[in-house]
């Protein structure tokens, strides 16, 4: 049962998301069975439906990665707070949660500037709450490529550098 793989169909336990994609786009092509079908399958909601699936691990992934920014931003924002330590082991709590996670399938997926905007925003507003600001010099673009983040080591200094190189060593323990 399940044996008739081919060589480009995903893995279910080594790459979730790409298997879900797959098997809705198998899914679908069984309309073409028509009356040999169950008239009660609803061969369009169930591919739907697997296809939601991955796409929930997805947006899991992206989070992470999203939360793992704001951390950074923050800690490049404000270097001297006491939540520094806090922000490091958050940032590597969710590095370690997105290498259970993320399937290289998921990389055309993943636009970085958006998740880099969303999370500059997001730091902003907590760092208001602390009567804080952004740092003026941090980049517009996204400094960051996926791999970044899904490196098998995380270096919090490392990517603190990439946005912000002169805030960085008051960061560094």
């Amino acid at each position: 049962m399940g044996q008739h793989r081919t060589a480009t169909a995903p893995d279910y336990r080594t790459d979730f998301f790409g298997w879900t994609q797959h098997q809705a786009k198998l899914l679908l092509t069984l309309r073409r069975l028509g009356a040999q079908l169950p008239a009660e399958l609803d061969l369009d909601r169930v591919a739907e439906e697997v296809q939601d699936l991955g796409g929930a691990e997805l947006n899991s992934v992206k989070s992470l990665v999203r939360q793992t920014m704001v951390h950074l931003v923050k800690a490049a924002s404000d270097p001297g707070s006491a939540a520094s330590k806090h922000w490091r082991s958050e940032a590597a709590s969710f590095h370690a949660d997105n290498l259970d996670r993320y399937a290289t399938s998921m990389r055309r997926d993943i636009d970085m500037q958006p998740l880099w905007r969303r999370a500059r925003d997001l730091a902003e507003l907590q760092l208001q709450e602390h009567d804080r600001t952004l740092v003026p010099v941090l980049p517009k673009v996204c400094p960051f490529a996926v791999d970044d983040f899904m490196a098998e080591k995380f270096s919090f200094d490392g990517m603190l550098k990439r946005i912000c190189p002169a805030n960085s060593a008051a960061n560094q323990e």
